[in-house]
């Protein structure tokens, strides 16, 4: 087992983005970790599977749980965050594809405000000692990352569910992939 597969959560770095985000605006709710199907798999990919619960389905991130609280008329418009376990069918696991992780979305229903949630979120890794770059994905998305690591995904989308939605959605922090960005890149770990 290599060492980044050892590197766990960081609390505290959760914590200090937790406040750094409020600063930012971001009001922080607590979001539900099980949705019903249909907004578990809005956002997946065609191979993932999903997972069932006594509640409904595990959530991937908590985007989804922002869909459902949007879409059942839950969650009044304004910028968000919430921190959820998020749990992943991924074709091969690894230190950075674990099948489950915590991670602090970012989520606005004003779908033009993505550019902003990923400025805010390079602020935050900038501030931990964690270098980005900027990669674009597509005209309406972007990736943050720190390297070769991928440290969040940024951008807009609409779907129709029970309503028309249209929202921006983005990584305020995934642990422990932040940590092993910043092991790596802080040559915490010089053997890396």
């Amino acid at each position: 087992m290599d060492i980044e597969s050892n590197i766990g959560v960081d609390y505290t770095r959760l914590g200090r983005a937790i406040n750094f985000y409020q600063k930012l605006g971001y009001t922080l709710v607590s979001a539900p970790w099980t949705t019903p199907l249909e907004y578990v798999a809005c956002t997946a990919p065609a191979h993932a599977l999903q997972f069932p619960f006594q509640t409904g389905y595990l959530v991937a991130s908590a985007e989804q749980s922002f869909i459902y609280l949007m879409d059942t008329k839950q969650l009044a418009p304004g910028k968000y965050m919430a921190v959820t376990p998020c749990f992943r069918n991924e074709l091969i696991y690894s230190a950075l594809t674990r099948p489950y992780f915590i991670k602090l979305e970012l989520f606005d229903s004003d779908p033009t405000a993505w550019p902003k949630l990923l400025t805010d979120a390079q602020a935050f890794f900038e501030a931990e000692q964690i270098p980005t770059t900027v990669l674009p994905t597509s005209e309406t998305s972007q990736d943050l990352m720190s390297q070769d690591i991928e440290l969040g995904s940024y951008g807009q989308r609409t779907l129709i569910l029970k309503n028309q939605l249209s929202w921006s959605y983005g990584t305020g922090l995934a642990e422990p992939r932040a940590s092993i960005a910043y092991a790596r890149y802080s040559k915490q770990f010089p053997c890396l």
